[in-house]
């Protein structure tokens, strides 16, 4: 993963929002015209490693999946307080 991957399928195709996320991440990568533009190349792939910081942070390829489990419980709650009630919704419980 580098730069040029990053190139072809967020910054050419008009993906990039703009969030300069790359650009934090590589002292290589510079805006010009509001977009990331390499202006040199990468010290890692220069010496034969992968890098991909910037392709891998982002936000418009991320593609991980949310990990969907099971709740462990399910409640239905209801204040017993008169006052709670006038002023709540749904109960005067909440979710987290």
């Amino acid at each position: 993963m580098s730069f040029e991957l990053l190139k072809s399928e967020v910054i050419d195709p008009g993906l990039c929002q703009g969030c300069r996320l790359c650009i934090g991440l590589c002292k290589h990568i510079e805006l010009d015209n509001l977009r990331p533009t390499l202006k040199d190349y990468c010290i890692l792939e220069r010496n034969g490693q992968d890098c991909g910081k910037c392709y891998q942070s982002c936000p418009q390829v991320i593609q991980t999946k949310f990990e969907e489990k099971q709740p462990l419980a399910i409640y239905s709650l209801r204040s017993k307080s008169p006052e709670i009630l006038a002023k709540a919704s749904s109960g005067g419980f909440v979710t987290t």
